[in-house]
């Protein structure tokens, strides 16, 4: 019941692995001030990440490992995927694609019968794009408790009706945890813009030089006199 969830503390051992959220819940640690998908009408303010957290639960069964009973990487890969899209489009409110995917780390492997859970949460958002960092932990009936088996950084852009980028709502965080995930998004945020600006200035400048080079005349050949 209500009561249970709200008495009950999130898993030490998902928190271990730097999530703010109990993903069982998809709540942000402190509680926040109640603010849910339906309440949250001001977007222009910004929008918490709990609002948005997602959780997908799924038992790998035969058809997800390979005949040494071990995952396949790329079915982990499409419920992350699938998470991370869900986070986008509660926190954007409209079509979202995917615009890169950074740091896909397997820490562990995810055997036969273990059931995954799979939480995704906005981390920060710029005025065109939205990061989503997405973690796998797993249950299994070998251990106790909860380990985490992938960490992924989703990139996404907001489109408008047109099909081309719209400005969305910023995240606003709330715990310590949040916060600094938020930090460390517009990090790598300002680090990507900056990798892109150089990579155009190298290509235009590369283009300036190939256009500066001397175009060789071409002098047409004389028939011979008869």
């Amino acid at each position: 019941n209500s009561n249970s969830n709200s008495n009950s503390k999130p898993s030490s051992s998902v928190l271990g692995v730097s999530s703010p959220y109990n993903i069982r819940r998809g709540l942000s640690k402190n509680g926040g001030n109640g603010t849910d998908v339906k309440t949250a009408k001001d977007e222009s303010k910004g929008l918490p990440p709990r609002v948005s957290a997602s959780v997908l639960t799924q038992v790998m069964l035969p058809s997800d490992c390979s005949s040494s009973k071990i995952v396949y990487g790329g079915v982990l890969m499409k419920l992350m995927d699938n998470a991370a899209g869900l986070v986008s489009v509660r926190h954007c409110r409209s079509n979202v694609v995917t615009a890169c995917v950074d740091a896909l780390d397997f820490v562990a492997p995810v055997f036969l019968g273990d059931v995954v859970q799979v939480a995704g949460f906005a981390t920060f958002a710029s005025s065109r794009s939205l990061e989503v960092e997405v973690q796998v932990t797993v249950e299994s009936m070998r251990f106790h408790g909860e380990r985490l088996a992938v960490r992924g950084l989703y990139t996404f852009v907001s489109l408008g009706k047109d099909c081309r980028p719209q400005p969305l709502p910023p995240v606003t965080p709330e715990s310590a945890l949040e916060k600094e995930a938020f930090e460390s998004g517009q990090k790598r945020y300002l680090k990507r813009r900056a990798m892109r600006k150089a990579a155009a200035a190298a290509a235009a400048s590369k283009k300036d030089a190939a256009n500066k080079k001397p175009k060789l005349k071409h002098t047409p050949l004389k028939s011979p006199s008869t």
